[in-house]
């Protein structure tokens, strides 16, 4: 009976050891930004998670609309997808606002986070080639966004999609996303988005990611 219990013992602990263990876990807002038009406040944020080996699992940004003396005016909870140990993503969304803000506070939280060796394989930015061909003004209230993106990796890429980073005076203003689908190895896809004209900024850059990873 004492060896039996002791063979148990011993094949939790090898399931165990075949986790991942996970390092300090640490997530911080770096850069971000917000902008504001006709009852609608966007905004951008970098998302910087610092851990060596700890993915941080859907986690929530909080956004707090505040007027020239502190009060909340408006806020909202959104939640990003996923951010890679010793990386950054940016991430981005809107909310109704019924006046603009002085300011604009932000916090995030990770409740799950995850071992990067726990994960199927991830397919990262860099193995998206994005180009952004135009910006068309078809009316007098839309930009239209015309671009590609093409996967350069070897693997099928699942839920693809690009990241849209707009910035005014070198500050991130807005950040916006693009469903792109499915991406076999080396195929390219086109895509549109579409801004309204209103919205100011002078610098956009771009790339590509998949939208979730997976336990292996």
């Amino acid at each position: 009976m004492k060896k039996f219990l002791c063979l148990i013992l011993s094949l939790i602990l090898v399931g165990c050891s075949q986790t991942g263990s996970l390092d300090t876990q640490e997530l911080k807002i770096g850069e971000h930004g917000a902008s504001y038009y006709d009852g609608m406040l966007r905004y951008g944020v970098v998302l910087k998670n610092n851990s060596e080996n700890a993915v941080s699992m859907k986690p929530a940004i909080k956004v707090y609309a505040k007027d020239e003396k502190g009060q909340i005016i408006a806020s909202a909870t959104h939640y990003a997808s996923y951010v890679l140990p010793n990386d950054h993503t940016y991430f981005g969304d809107s909310l109704k606002c019924a006046k603009k803000p002085d300011h604009v506070d932000f916090e995030v939280k990770t409740k799950k986070w995850t071992a990067l060796s726990d994960l199927k394989r991830v397919i990262k930015r860099d193995s998206f080639d994005v180009n952004v061909k135009s910006r068309v003004n078809d009316d007098e209230d839309h930009n239209y966004y015309h671009g590609t993106i093409t996967n350069k990796s070897r693997y099928r890429a699942n839920n693809v999609e690009v990241v849209l980073i707009f910035k005014k005076n070198k500050k991130v203003v807005f950040v916006s996303k693009v469903d792109v689908g499915a991406l076999k190895a080396d195929e390219m896809k086109a895509f549109t988005t579409i801004m309204d004209s209103h919205f100011e900024y002078d610098a956009l850059s771009f790339y590509g990611q998949v939208k979730n990873v997976e336990k292996a």
